[in-house]
């Protein structure tokens, strides 16, 4: 395989898109919360923005503005004032899903490349042919294909970049499409604040009401159909013996079918996660990136490593997705808990790339202490070893470092030093998976 295959990672903050790039992101992407779907955790504003790509064009990367949300009129209205300060900057595209809004960006700004959103559900070759022929130049494809109809799309049109989501959150609606939330909540998805409704814990209540016979008389009984509840409300529904998160998603993990989906015509490979921390960020981005990097080498089979440090990662159990048909609901469903969990590494601290006396500068985002097993992540390399001294800022020895304390550290003998500017700290979580590249 020769050709170039894009990683493209999610941003939440001008930081994250740096320690994206660092790792190996050739692009990133990232938008407003007004018109992005990501309303909290979402510290871009038209200014860091601005900065966003000015910072990806000097390093010859790009960025990707994300303007998804299926708009009312409200936000039409003020969409092209707020995007214009944005798309003076040259941004490599814009993502949309509203018909409306791209027909605003074309006759507005007619030489910004246009990017397709999953949000437009986009399931076969011919809704392809028609976006294309309106001057869209890369489509996000609907979650739900298979790689055969992948395949079949980029047959019949294999002029257009075709992009997949690889890893991250997944929706129980079809491609992200979703009004659980606006129902329960009145949080509307589709506008970027969504509730994870679909995530919470459900309760089922025996549904007692009274019968009346054909001799009037009247019996009281519980039926078999229970009341969903959660919070104050309480919907009807029917369950069955597998649990009560029905509507919870596990996790998208797709990274053993990065060959397959090269060889049927996908050009960019999307993490998603723009909600995420730094360190989902880097860590997605490294190893995906050595994943594609394999396989374009020529390697046949993912790197076992690889998974190892992806289950490591927090997650709700992973799936491979819709990539092949052969798999069951409770594949891609996990019913016994809607949060995160990571049984062998957590996250513990960022390297500032400061020096004192051969120490190593870290801000502690989680407690570590002297003896406890560590991984320094690095883009280049990921090194364990036993922590042997910690120092706080006044230069005292410490047993433990805290969250939020800056101390330095010991560091085992590396015999080609690099760069710890963008490195992160990971404690080895007792009985867990300890995975050195």
């Amino acid at each position: 395989m020769s050709q170039e295959i894009e990683l493209l990672s999610p941003a939440r903050s001008v930081k994250n898109m740096r320690y994206a790039f660092h790792y190996g992101a050739n692009a990133v992407y990232g938008g407003l919360p007004r018109y992005s779907l990501r309303v909290r955790n979402n510290e871009l504003n038209s200014k860091k923005l601005v900065q966003c790509i000015r910072e990806a064009h000097e390093m010859k990367k790009k960025f990707y503005v994300v303007a998804n949300i299926i708009s009312h009129n409200n936000k039409v209205k003020t969409f092209i004032d707020d995007i214009s300060p944005i798309v003076e900057m040259n941004p490599d595209a814009i993502i949309v899903s509203d018909p409306g809004m791209i027909l605003l960006i074309q006759k507005k700004f007619p030489k910004i490349n246009i990017h397709l959103s999953v949000q437009a559900n986009t399931t076969n070759f011919l809704s392809v042919k028609f976006w294309k022929d309106i001057g869209i130049k890369r489509i996000i494809l609907a979650r739900e294909l298979t790689t055969k109809e992948i395949y079949e799309i980029h047959k019949n049109n294999p002029k257009v970049e075709l992009e997949v989501f690889i890893h991250g959150s997944l929706c129980i609606a079809y491609s992200g499409r979703c009004l659980i939330s606006s129902y329960l909540k009145r949080k509307d998805s589709n506008q970027g604040v969504c509730d994870h409704s679909c995530r919470k814990a459900f309760s089922i209540k025996k549904n007692r009401r009274t019968l009346k016979r054909r001799d009037f008389s009247e019996e009281e009984v519980s039926s078999d159909i229970g009341r969903f509840q959660t919070d104050s409300k309480v919907l009807s529904i029917i369950e069955d013996q597998h649990g009560s998160y029905i509507m919870n998603s596990k996790d998208l993990c797709a990274i053993e079918s990065i060959r397959d989906l090269i060889e049927a015509g996908v050009s960019s490979f999307k993490i998603e996660g723009r909600s995420k921390s730094t360190f989902y960020c880097a860590r997605t981005t490294q190893i995906y990136r050595r994943a594609i990097d394999d396989v374009i080498s020529g390697k046949k089979n993912i790197n076992k490593s690889l998974i190892r440090m992806l289950n490591n990662l927090s997650n709700r159990g992973y799936t491979s997705g819709f990539f092949r048909k052969d798999r069951s609901c409770e594949f891609h469903q996990n019913y016994e808990r809607s949060h995160s969990l990571s049984a062998s590494q957590k996250f513990v601290g960022e390297f500032t790339g400061k020096y004192k006396e051969g120490f190593a500068e870290v801000l502690v985002k989680n407690k570590f202490c002297v003896g406890n097993n560590l991984e320094l992540m690095n883009s280049k390399k990921n090194i364990q070893f036993f922590i042997k001294k910690i120092f706080d800022e006044r230069w005292n020895s410490i047993f433990c470092a805290k969250n939020n304390e800056i101390v330095y550290i010991s560091l085992p003998e590396i015999e080609n030093p690099f760069d710890l500017k963008f490195s992160i700290l990971l404690l080895n979580l007792e009985n867990g998976n300890k995975t050195a590249i």
